[in-house]
Protein backbone atom coordinates (compact mmCIF):
# COMPACT_ATOMS: atom_id res chain seq x y z
CA UNK A 1 0.00 0.00 0.00
CA UNK A 2 1.15 3.54 -0.71
CA UNK A 3 2.32 5.44 2.36
CA UNK A 4 0.42 8.53 3.56
CA UNK A 5 1.15 12.05 4.79
CA UNK A 6 -1.51 13.93 6.77
CA UNK A 7 -0.62 17.64 6.88
CA UNK A 8 -2.72 18.57 9.91
CA UNK A 9 -3.97 22.17 10.06
CA UNK A 10 -5.09 22.98 13.66
CA UNK A 11 -8.79 22.68 14.54
CA UNK A 12 -9.89 21.26 11.20
CA UNK A 13 -10.90 17.80 12.43
CA UNK A 14 -7.40 16.43 11.95
CA UNK A 15 -7.32 14.55 15.26
CA UNK A 16 -10.47 12.71 14.20
CA UNK A 17 -8.81 11.90 10.88
CA UNK A 18 -5.66 10.63 12.62
CA UNK A 19 -7.81 8.29 14.77
CA UNK A 20 -9.43 7.02 11.57
CA UNK A 21 -5.98 6.15 10.22
CA UNK A 22 -5.19 4.31 13.45
CA UNK A 23 -8.45 2.36 13.22
CA UNK A 24 -7.69 1.33 9.66
CA UNK A 25 -3.93 0.73 9.83
CA UNK A 26 -3.20 0.03 13.49
CA UNK A 27 -1.58 2.36 16.00
CA UNK A 28 1.90 0.97 15.35
CA UNK A 29 1.73 2.15 11.72
CA UNK A 30 0.75 5.79 12.44
CA UNK A 31 3.11 8.34 13.96
CA UNK A 32 2.30 10.11 17.20
CA UNK A 33 0.61 13.48 16.72
CA UNK A 34 3.72 15.42 15.71
CA UNK A 35 3.77 19.09 16.69
CA UNK A 36 6.24 21.86 15.91
CA UNK A 37 8.43 19.60 13.74
CA UNK A 38 9.82 20.65 10.39
CA UNK A 39 8.13 18.77 7.56
CA UNK A 40 11.48 17.86 5.99
CA UNK A 41 12.70 16.41 9.31
CA UNK A 42 9.50 14.43 9.90
CA UNK A 43 9.73 12.81 6.47
CA UNK A 44 13.25 11.61 7.31
CA UNK A 45 12.71 10.62 10.94
CA UNK A 46 9.48 8.70 10.29
CA UNK A 47 10.07 7.47 6.75
CA UNK A 48 9.34 3.84 7.70
CA UNK A 49 5.86 4.60 9.05
CA UNK A 50 2.81 3.90 6.92
CA UNK A 51 1.19 7.23 7.89
CA UNK A 52 2.86 10.44 9.07
CA UNK A 53 0.51 12.91 10.77
CA UNK A 54 1.06 16.22 12.52
CA UNK A 55 1.18 20.01 12.67
CA UNK A 56 4.26 20.61 10.53
CA UNK A 57 6.43 23.66 9.98
CA UNK A 58 7.23 24.24 6.32
CA UNK A 59 9.72 26.71 4.96
CA UNK A 60 10.13 28.18 1.50
CA UNK A 61 11.37 25.48 -0.86
CA UNK A 62 9.95 22.50 1.06
CA UNK A 63 7.73 20.20 -0.95
CA UNK A 64 5.27 17.38 -0.55
CA UNK A 65 6.89 13.94 -0.82
CA UNK A 66 6.32 12.34 -4.24
CA UNK A 67 6.24 8.83 -2.74
CA UNK A 68 3.38 9.47 -0.30
CA UNK A 69 -0.35 10.09 -0.68
CA UNK A 70 -0.57 13.59 0.85
CA UNK A 71 -3.79 15.11 2.12
CA UNK A 72 -5.01 17.92 4.34
CA UNK A 73 -8.29 19.33 5.68
CA UNK A 74 -9.35 22.98 5.50
CA UNK A 75 -12.14 24.67 7.44
CA UNK A 76 -14.21 27.81 7.08
CA UNK A 77 -11.71 30.43 8.32
CA UNK A 78 -14.06 32.19 10.77
CA UNK A 79 -15.36 28.92 12.15
CA UNK A 80 -11.82 27.53 12.52
CA UNK A 81 -10.63 30.60 14.42
CA UNK A 82 -13.55 30.51 16.86
CA UNK A 83 -12.97 26.82 17.54
CA UNK A 84 -9.25 27.43 18.11
CA UNK A 85 -9.82 30.49 20.32
CA UNK A 86 -12.32 28.82 22.64
CA UNK A 87 -10.39 25.54 22.68
CA UNK A 88 -7.37 27.46 24.02
CA UNK A 89 -9.56 29.42 26.41
CA UNK A 90 -11.47 26.48 27.92
CA UNK A 91 -10.30 23.01 26.94
CA UNK A 92 -6.56 23.76 26.85
CA UNK A 93 -6.43 26.20 29.77
CA UNK A 94 -3.88 24.11 31.68
CA UNK A 95 -1.35 24.56 28.89
CA UNK A 96 -1.57 28.25 27.97
CA UNK A 97 0.29 29.14 24.81
CA UNK A 98 -1.10 32.67 24.81
CA UNK A 99 -2.30 33.91 28.22
CA UNK A 100 -4.54 36.48 26.54
CA UNK A 101 -6.99 33.80 25.41
CA UNK A 102 -7.74 33.02 29.07
CA UNK A 103 -7.90 36.56 30.36
CA UNK A 104 -9.62 38.42 27.51
CA UNK A 105 -12.95 38.21 25.76
CA UNK A 106 -13.07 37.99 21.97
CA UNK A 107 -13.19 41.74 21.28
CA UNK A 108 -10.40 42.53 23.76
CA UNK A 109 -8.28 39.77 22.28
CA UNK A 110 -8.70 41.16 18.76
CA UNK A 111 -7.81 44.62 20.07
CA UNK A 112 -4.59 43.26 21.61
CA UNK A 113 -3.18 41.83 18.36
CA UNK A 114 0.04 43.40 17.11
CA UNK A 115 0.60 44.20 13.43
CA UNK A 116 2.86 41.15 13.14
CA UNK A 117 0.20 38.89 14.68
CA UNK A 118 -2.42 40.26 12.31
CA UNK A 119 -0.27 39.34 9.31
CA UNK A 120 -0.04 35.75 10.55
CA UNK A 121 -3.71 35.53 11.52
CA UNK A 122 -4.79 33.44 8.47
CA UNK A 123 -3.17 30.31 9.95
CA UNK A 124 -4.19 27.85 7.23
CA UNK A 125 -2.70 30.15 4.59
CA UNK A 126 0.51 30.68 6.60
CA UNK A 127 1.06 26.95 7.09
CA UNK A 128 0.42 25.96 3.47
CA UNK A 129 1.95 28.66 1.30
CA UNK A 130 5.68 27.79 1.91
CA UNK A 131 5.09 24.49 0.09
CA UNK A 132 4.23 26.42 -3.06
CA UNK A 133 7.22 28.73 -3.36
CA UNK A 134 11.00 28.58 -3.53
CA UNK A 135 11.35 32.34 -3.16
CA UNK A 136 13.88 33.41 -0.55
CA UNK A 137 12.16 36.78 -0.03
CA UNK A 138 9.26 37.96 2.10
CA UNK A 139 6.05 37.53 0.11
CA UNK A 140 3.04 39.83 -0.02
CA UNK A 141 -0.36 38.48 1.03
CA UNK A 142 -1.31 38.15 -2.63
CA UNK A 143 1.86 36.16 -3.34
CA UNK A 144 1.19 33.90 -0.35
CA UNK A 145 -2.36 33.28 -1.52
CA UNK A 146 -1.16 32.44 -5.03
CA UNK A 147 1.42 29.99 -3.62
CA UNK A 148 -1.15 28.38 -1.30
CA UNK A 149 -3.64 27.95 -4.15
CA UNK A 150 -0.92 26.20 -6.13
CA UNK A 151 -0.23 23.88 -3.19
CA UNK A 152 -3.86 22.75 -3.07
CA UNK A 153 -3.41 21.33 -6.56
CA UNK A 154 -0.31 19.39 -5.44
CA UNK A 155 -1.95 17.47 -2.61
CA UNK A 156 -3.14 14.00 -3.48
CA UNK A 157 -6.52 14.96 -2.04
CA UNK A 158 -8.13 17.86 -0.18
CA UNK A 159 -10.90 17.68 2.42
CA UNK A 160 -13.10 20.25 4.09
CA UNK A 161 -14.08 19.94 7.72
CA UNK A 162 -17.83 20.09 7.10
CA UNK A 163 -17.57 16.99 4.88
CA UNK A 164 -15.10 14.99 6.97
CA UNK A 165 -17.32 11.89 7.08
CA UNK A 166 -17.51 11.81 3.28
CA UNK A 167 -13.74 12.27 3.03
CA UNK A 168 -12.99 9.31 5.29
CA UNK A 169 -15.30 7.20 3.10
CA UNK A 170 -13.34 8.41 0.07
CA UNK A 171 -10.07 7.37 1.73
CA UNK A 172 -11.56 3.98 2.55
CA UNK A 173 -12.63 3.52 -1.07
CA UNK A 174 -9.28 4.68 -2.49
CA UNK A 175 -7.28 2.26 -0.35
CA UNK A 176 -9.87 -0.54 -0.28
CA UNK A 177 -10.29 -0.29 3.49
CA UNK A 178 -13.49 -1.47 5.19
CA UNK A 179 -15.85 1.46 5.70
CA UNK A 180 -15.85 2.40 9.38
CA UNK A 181 -17.60 5.22 11.28
CA UNK A 182 -15.51 8.21 12.29
CA UNK A 183 -16.47 9.54 15.75
CA UNK A 184 -15.40 13.12 16.37
CA UNK A 185 -12.61 13.63 18.95
CA UNK A 186 -10.83 16.69 20.39
CA UNK A 187 -13.98 18.76 19.90
CA UNK A 188 -14.14 22.20 21.51
CA UNK A 189 -16.53 21.81 24.43
CA UNK A 190 -17.96 25.35 24.36
CA UNK A 191 -17.63 28.14 21.84
CA UNK A 192 -19.48 30.87 20.07
CA UNK A 193 -20.99 29.85 16.76
CA UNK A 194 -20.83 32.00 13.67
CA UNK A 195 -24.47 32.97 14.14
CA UNK A 196 -23.65 34.21 17.67
CA UNK A 197 -21.19 36.83 16.42
CA UNK A 198 -22.23 40.44 16.33
CA UNK A 199 -22.09 42.25 13.01
CA UNK A 200 -18.96 44.16 14.09
CA UNK A 201 -17.20 40.97 15.26
CA UNK A 202 -18.00 39.20 12.01
CA UNK A 203 -16.71 42.18 10.02
CA UNK A 204 -13.45 42.33 11.99
CA UNK A 205 -12.77 38.63 11.61
CA UNK A 206 -13.57 38.65 7.90
CA UNK A 207 -11.12 41.53 7.42
CA UNK A 208 -8.38 39.66 9.28
CA UNK A 209 -9.07 36.38 7.49
CA UNK A 210 -9.92 37.73 4.05
CA UNK A 211 -6.97 36.10 2.21
CA UNK A 212 -7.96 32.70 3.61
CA UNK A 213 -11.59 32.84 2.44
CA UNK A 214 -10.60 32.43 -1.22
CA UNK A 215 -8.26 29.58 -0.26
CA UNK A 216 -11.10 27.79 1.52
CA UNK A 217 -13.49 28.27 -1.41
CA UNK A 218 -10.94 26.73 -3.75
CA UNK A 219 -10.50 23.79 -1.35
CA UNK A 220 -14.27 23.21 -1.44
CA UNK A 221 -14.23 23.13 -5.24
CA UNK A 222 -11.36 20.61 -5.31
CA UNK A 223 -13.06 18.39 -2.74
CA UNK A 224 -16.35 18.34 -4.66
CA UNK A 225 -14.53 17.55 -7.92
CA UNK A 226 -12.67 14.65 -6.28
CA UNK A 227 -15.86 13.31 -4.73
CA UNK A 228 -17.65 13.38 -8.11
CA UNK A 229 -14.67 11.66 -9.74
CA UNK A 230 -14.75 8.87 -7.17
CA UNK A 231 -18.51 8.42 -7.63
CA UNK A 232 -18.02 8.22 -11.39
CA UNK A 233 -15.29 5.63 -10.91
CA UNK A 234 -17.57 3.60 -8.65
CA UNK A 235 -20.27 3.68 -11.38
CA UNK A 236 -17.80 2.49 -14.00
CA UNK A 237 -17.86 5.73 -16.04
CA UNK A 238 -14.11 6.38 -15.88
CA UNK A 239 -11.14 4.09 -15.66
CA UNK A 240 -8.56 6.30 -13.94
CA UNK A 241 -7.57 5.87 -10.31
CA UNK A 242 -7.69 9.19 -8.40
CA UNK A 243 -5.01 7.94 -6.03
CA UNK A 244 -2.54 7.40 -8.88
CA UNK A 245 -3.52 10.60 -10.69
CA UNK A 246 -2.99 12.78 -7.64
CA UNK A 247 0.31 11.07 -6.84
CA UNK A 248 1.61 11.87 -10.32
CA UNK A 249 0.86 15.57 -9.72
CA UNK A 250 2.95 15.46 -6.54
CA UNK A 251 5.86 13.86 -8.45
CA UNK A 252 5.94 16.81 -10.85
CA UNK A 253 7.07 19.23 -8.13
CA UNK A 254 10.57 20.54 -8.82
CA UNK A 255 11.16 23.06 -6.01
CA UNK A 256 14.89 22.94 -5.19
CA UNK A 257 16.40 23.30 -1.75
CA UNK A 258 18.65 26.34 -1.35
CA UNK A 259 22.39 25.64 -1.18
CA UNK A 260 24.11 29.03 -1.26
CA UNK A 261 22.27 32.34 -1.03
CA UNK A 262 22.89 36.02 -0.51
CA UNK A 263 23.73 39.40 -1.98
CA UNK A 264 27.34 38.99 -0.70
CA UNK A 265 27.57 42.30 1.13
CA UNK A 266 28.99 40.02 3.82
CA UNK A 267 30.83 36.92 2.58
CA UNK A 268 31.54 33.80 4.64
CA UNK A 269 35.17 32.79 4.11
CA UNK A 270 35.73 29.80 6.38
CA UNK A 271 33.76 27.87 9.00
CA UNK A 272 35.57 25.85 11.65
CA UNK A 273 34.18 23.44 14.26
CA UNK A 274 36.47 22.19 17.02
CA UNK A 275 36.41 20.59 20.45
CA UNK A 276 38.37 22.27 23.24
CA UNK A 277 40.18 18.97 23.88
CA UNK A 278 39.78 17.03 20.64
CA UNK A 279 40.72 19.72 18.12
CA UNK A 280 39.45 20.55 14.63
CA UNK A 281 36.51 18.60 13.24
CA UNK A 282 36.21 16.37 16.32
CA UNK A 283 34.37 16.69 19.61
CA UNK A 284 33.15 14.44 22.42
CA UNK A 285 29.77 14.48 24.14
CA UNK A 286 30.31 16.60 27.26
CA UNK A 287 33.18 18.58 25.72
CA UNK A 288 33.10 22.30 25.01
CA UNK A 289 32.60 22.94 21.30
CA UNK A 290 33.42 26.12 19.42
CA UNK A 291 32.09 27.16 16.02
CA UNK A 292 34.04 29.94 14.29
CA UNK A 293 32.70 31.77 11.24
CA UNK A 294 35.26 33.97 9.49
CA UNK A 295 33.66 36.50 7.15
CA UNK A 296 34.29 39.76 5.37
CA UNK A 297 31.93 42.72 5.40
CA UNK A 298 32.23 44.48 2.03
CA UNK A 299 30.29 47.53 3.28
CA UNK A 300 29.12 49.05 6.56
CA UNK A 301 26.33 46.92 8.00
CA UNK A 302 23.82 48.44 10.41
CA UNK A 303 22.23 45.15 11.47
CA UNK A 304 23.82 41.70 11.39
CA UNK A 305 22.31 38.47 12.69
CA UNK A 306 24.70 35.50 12.76
CA UNK A 307 23.01 32.09 12.59
CA UNK A 308 24.04 28.44 12.74
CA UNK A 309 22.19 25.15 12.15
CA UNK A 310 23.56 21.70 12.97
CA UNK A 311 22.09 18.74 11.07
CA UNK A 312 22.81 15.05 11.28
CA UNK A 313 23.91 12.89 8.35
CA UNK A 314 20.27 12.41 7.30
CA UNK A 315 19.65 16.16 7.13
CA UNK A 316 17.52 16.39 10.30
CA UNK A 317 17.94 19.64 12.21
CA UNK A 318 19.56 18.89 15.58
CA UNK A 319 20.15 22.42 16.85
CA UNK A 320 19.86 25.92 15.47
CA UNK A 321 20.10 29.42 16.84
CA UNK A 322 21.16 32.93 15.90
CA UNK A 323 22.48 36.00 17.66
CA UNK A 324 19.09 37.76 17.67
CA UNK A 325 17.44 34.78 19.35
CA UNK A 326 20.22 35.03 21.93
CA UNK A 327 19.45 38.70 22.47
CA UNK A 328 22.21 40.41 20.47
CA UNK A 329 22.45 42.21 17.13
CA UNK A 330 25.70 43.50 15.64
CA UNK A 331 26.60 46.56 13.58
CA UNK A 332 29.99 46.84 11.89
CA UNK A 333 32.10 48.64 9.36
CA UNK A 334 33.72 47.08 6.32
CA UNK A 335 36.45 44.61 7.20
CA UNK A 336 37.20 41.09 8.35
CA UNK A 337 35.62 39.42 11.40
CA UNK A 338 35.35 36.10 13.20
CA UNK A 339 32.11 35.15 14.97
CA UNK A 340 32.45 32.36 17.54
CA UNK A 341 29.76 30.26 19.21
CA UNK A 342 30.78 28.29 22.31
CA UNK A 343 28.59 25.70 24.01
CA UNK A 344 28.62 22.36 25.78
CA UNK A 345 28.22 19.57 23.23
CA UNK A 346 25.37 17.21 24.11
CA UNK A 347 25.01 15.55 20.71
CA UNK A 348 25.42 11.77 20.52
CA UNK A 349 28.14 10.01 18.53
CA UNK A 350 27.71 10.56 14.80
CA UNK A 351 28.48 12.69 11.74
CA UNK A 352 27.14 16.27 11.65
CA UNK A 353 26.99 19.15 9.18
CA UNK A 354 26.84 22.87 9.88
CA UNK A 355 24.94 25.58 8.00
CA UNK A 356 26.08 29.18 8.53
CA UNK A 357 24.11 32.35 7.79
CA UNK A 358 24.66 36.11 7.86
CA UNK A 359 21.35 37.98 7.58
CA UNK A 360 20.11 41.48 8.52
CA UNK A 361 16.92 40.48 10.39
CA UNK A 362 15.35 37.48 12.14
CA UNK A 363 14.59 35.71 8.85
CA UNK A 364 16.48 35.41 5.57
CA UNK A 365 13.20 36.05 3.73
CA UNK A 366 13.70 39.75 4.52
CA UNK A 367 17.22 39.80 3.09
CA UNK A 368 20.37 37.67 3.14
CA UNK A 369 24.04 38.58 3.01
CA UNK A 370 25.31 35.00 2.77
CA UNK A 371 23.87 31.61 3.75
CA UNK A 372 25.83 28.42 3.08
CA UNK A 373 24.48 24.94 3.72
CA UNK A 374 26.99 22.28 4.82
CA UNK A 375 29.64 24.93 5.33
CA UNK A 376 31.52 22.53 7.64
CA UNK A 377 31.30 19.01 9.02
CA UNK A 378 32.49 17.37 12.23
CA UNK A 379 32.36 14.07 14.09
CA UNK A 380 31.19 13.35 17.62
CA UNK A 381 33.41 10.32 18.20
CA UNK A 382 33.30 9.58 21.95
CA UNK A 383 31.89 10.70 25.31
CA UNK A 384 33.91 12.84 27.72
CA UNK A 385 32.00 11.79 30.83
CA UNK A 386 31.06 8.48 32.40
CA UNK A 387 28.24 9.83 34.57
CA UNK A 388 25.48 8.75 32.18
CA UNK A 389 24.35 6.03 29.81
CA UNK A 390 22.53 6.39 26.52
CA UNK A 391 22.86 8.83 23.64
CA UNK A 392 22.18 12.27 25.13
CA UNK A 393 24.06 14.01 27.94
CA UNK A 394 21.72 15.67 30.46
CA UNK A 395 22.45 17.71 33.58
CA UNK A 396 21.00 15.33 36.16
CA UNK A 397 20.80 15.91 39.90
CA UNK A 398 19.19 13.69 42.53
CA UNK A 399 17.87 14.39 46.01
CA UNK A 400 15.97 12.41 48.63
CA UNK A 401 13.31 14.14 50.78
CA UNK A 402 11.61 12.62 53.87
CA UNK A 403 7.83 12.81 53.57
CA UNK A 404 6.80 12.05 57.19
CA UNK A 405 7.94 12.83 60.72
CA UNK A 406 9.12 9.26 61.22
CA UNK A 407 11.30 9.30 58.09
CA UNK A 408 14.95 10.25 58.13
CA UNK A 409 17.82 9.93 55.70
CA UNK A 410 21.43 10.90 55.19
CA UNK A 411 23.70 11.25 52.19
CA UNK A 412 27.34 10.30 51.74
CA UNK A 413 29.73 10.52 48.79
CA UNK A 414 30.04 7.45 46.59
CA UNK A 415 32.85 6.54 44.23
CA UNK A 416 31.77 4.51 41.21
CA UNK A 417 33.80 1.34 40.74
CA UNK A 418 35.41 0.16 37.51
CA UNK A 419 34.82 3.36 35.56
CA UNK A 420 37.42 5.22 33.55
CA UNK A 421 37.45 8.76 34.93
CA UNK A 422 37.43 11.51 32.33
CA UNK A 423 35.91 14.28 34.47
CA UNK A 424 35.23 14.84 38.13
CA UNK A 425 33.16 17.20 40.24
CA UNK A 426 34.91 20.28 41.59
CA UNK A 427 34.74 22.35 44.73
CA UNK A 428 34.16 26.05 44.04
CA UNK A 429 35.38 28.84 46.28
CA UNK A 430 32.98 31.55 47.53
CA UNK A 431 32.86 34.46 45.08
CA UNK A 432 34.54 37.70 46.03
CA UNK A 433 32.85 39.90 43.42
CA UNK A 434 29.08 39.86 42.75
CA UNK A 435 28.93 42.57 40.08
CA UNK A 436 26.55 41.37 37.39
CA UNK A 437 23.79 42.48 35.05
CA UNK A 438 20.59 40.72 34.00
CA UNK A 439 18.94 42.05 30.83
CA UNK A 440 15.36 41.13 29.88
CA UNK A 441 14.85 39.54 26.46
CA UNK A 442 11.07 39.75 26.74
CA UNK A 443 8.54 42.29 28.00
CA UNK A 444 5.68 40.40 29.67
CA UNK A 445 2.84 42.30 31.29
CA UNK A 446 0.54 39.50 32.49
CA UNK A 447 0.99 35.90 33.63
CA UNK A 448 -1.45 33.22 34.69
CA UNK A 449 -1.72 32.68 38.45
CA UNK A 450 -0.61 29.20 39.55
CA UNK A 451 1.14 28.48 36.24
CA UNK A 452 4.78 28.04 35.33
CA UNK A 453 6.44 30.48 32.96
CA UNK A 454 9.70 30.87 31.04
CA UNK A 455 11.47 34.25 30.85
CA UNK A 456 14.45 34.56 28.47
CA UNK A 457 17.16 36.84 29.91
CA UNK A 458 20.79 37.68 29.19
CA UNK A 459 23.40 37.44 31.95
CA UNK A 460 26.47 39.69 31.80
CA UNK A 461 29.42 38.89 34.06
CA UNK A 462 30.73 42.32 35.05
CA UNK A 463 32.92 40.95 37.83
CA UNK A 464 36.53 39.79 37.84
CA UNK A 465 35.72 36.15 38.74
CA UNK A 466 34.26 33.19 36.88
CA UNK A 467 30.73 31.99 37.72
CA UNK A 468 30.89 28.18 38.11
CA UNK A 469 27.93 26.34 36.58
CA UNK A 470 28.60 22.94 38.18
CA UNK A 471 30.22 21.40 41.23
CA UNK A 472 29.86 22.45 44.86
CA UNK A 473 28.55 25.97 45.49
CA UNK A 474 27.61 26.65 41.85
CA UNK A 475 26.04 29.87 40.58
CA UNK A 476 22.42 29.59 39.43
CA UNK A 477 19.61 31.95 38.44
CA UNK A 478 16.60 32.36 40.73
CA UNK A 479 13.99 34.89 41.85
CA UNK A 480 11.89 36.33 44.64
CA UNK A 481 8.24 37.42 44.51
CA UNK A 482 7.19 40.69 46.19
CA UNK A 483 3.77 42.22 46.72
CA UNK A 484 2.97 45.68 45.38
CA UNK A 485 3.67 46.99 48.91
CA UNK A 486 7.14 45.43 48.95
CA UNK A 487 6.41 42.45 51.22
CA UNK A 488 8.27 39.23 50.42
CA UNK A 489 5.83 36.55 49.21
CA UNK A 490 8.31 33.92 48.01
CA UNK A 491 11.90 34.37 49.16
CA UNK A 492 13.53 31.40 47.44
CA UNK A 493 12.37 30.54 43.91
CA UNK A 494 13.16 27.69 41.54
CA UNK A 495 16.74 27.39 40.32
CA UNK A 496 17.75 27.66 36.68
CA UNK A 497 21.18 26.16 36.12
CA UNK A 498 23.76 28.01 34.04
CA UNK A 499 24.61 26.06 30.85
CA UNK A 500 28.35 26.80 31.12
CA UNK A 501 30.88 28.56 33.34
CA UNK A 502 30.65 32.29 32.66
CA UNK A 503 33.99 34.06 32.42
CA UNK A 504 34.55 37.73 33.38
CA UNK A 505 33.23 39.93 30.59
CA UNK A 506 31.24 37.08 29.05
CA UNK A 507 27.47 37.13 28.48
CA UNK A 508 25.07 34.25 27.92
CA UNK A 509 21.36 33.82 27.26
CA UNK A 510 19.40 31.77 29.81
CA UNK A 511 15.71 30.86 30.06
CA UNK A 512 14.53 31.46 33.65
CA UNK A 513 11.98 28.92 34.93
CA UNK A 514 9.43 30.56 37.25
CA UNK A 515 6.53 29.21 39.29
CA UNK A 516 3.84 31.91 39.48
CA UNK A 517 1.96 32.32 42.80
CA UNK A 518 -1.66 31.23 42.78
CA UNK A 519 -2.94 34.75 43.32
CA UNK A 520 -4.31 37.74 41.47
CA UNK A 521 -3.19 41.34 41.36
CA UNK A 522 0.07 43.15 40.73
CA UNK A 523 3.30 41.52 41.91
CA UNK A 524 7.00 42.15 41.36
CA UNK A 525 9.21 39.31 40.12
CA UNK A 526 12.79 40.12 41.15
CA UNK A 527 15.39 38.02 39.33
CA UNK A 528 18.88 37.48 40.74
CA UNK A 529 21.85 35.18 40.47
CA UNK A 530 22.72 33.19 43.59
CA UNK A 531 25.80 31.24 44.63
CA UNK A 532 24.47 28.26 46.51
CA UNK A 533 25.52 28.24 50.16
CA UNK A 534 27.12 31.68 49.86
CA UNK A 535 24.87 34.59 48.88
CA UNK A 536 22.30 36.05 46.54
CA UNK A 537 23.92 38.52 44.17
CA UNK A 538 21.15 41.07 44.81
CA UNK A 539 21.99 41.05 48.54
CA UNK A 540 25.63 41.92 47.82
CA UNK A 541 25.06 44.07 44.74
CA UNK A 542 21.43 45.38 44.67
CA UNK A 543 21.70 46.90 41.18
CA UNK A 544 22.36 43.43 39.72
CA UNK A 545 18.70 42.38 40.08
CA UNK A 546 16.11 42.55 37.29
CA UNK A 547 12.51 43.39 38.17
CA UNK A 548 9.42 42.42 36.17
CA UNK A 549 6.23 44.21 37.29
CA UNK A 550 3.47 41.78 36.38
CA UNK A 551 -0.30 41.55 36.59
CA UNK A 552 -1.29 38.08 37.82
CA UNK A 553 -4.59 37.04 36.21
Amino acid sequence: MQKLLHFHLPKTGGTTLRHHLINQLGEHKVTPALTGMRLADALIEWDQMEAISGHFLARHGDRLPPDRYSFTVLRDPLDRFLSDFYFSKIDNSRRPLDGRTHALDLDSYLDSLTDRERKGFPLQLEMLYPLGTNSQCTLTQDDKLSAALNVLELFSSIAIQDELEDFTCMLDANFHWPCRPTPRVNVTSYRLNLDDLSASQRKRLRLLLEPEVELYQRAKEIFKKQRRLLLSLAQGKVGANPVLESTESAKNQTIPSPKNLGDLRCVIKTVRVSGSISGDGRVMSGEQISISIAFEAKVTVASLNIGIAIKNDRGVLIFGTNSMLLGEVFSLTAGGYVATYRMLNRMPIGKYYLDAALIPTETHYEGCYNWIEQAASFDVYDVALTTFEGKILMDAQVELTPMSDSSSCSVAPYITANRFLRARARSNEPLSDFNSEIVAMCSPETVQGGSEALFPVRLNNKSNVTWPALGLQPVALSYRWYSSEGAVLIADGLRTQLPIDVEPGQSIAVVLHVKVPDAKGKLALTVSLVQEGVSWFMDRHPSSALVFNLAII
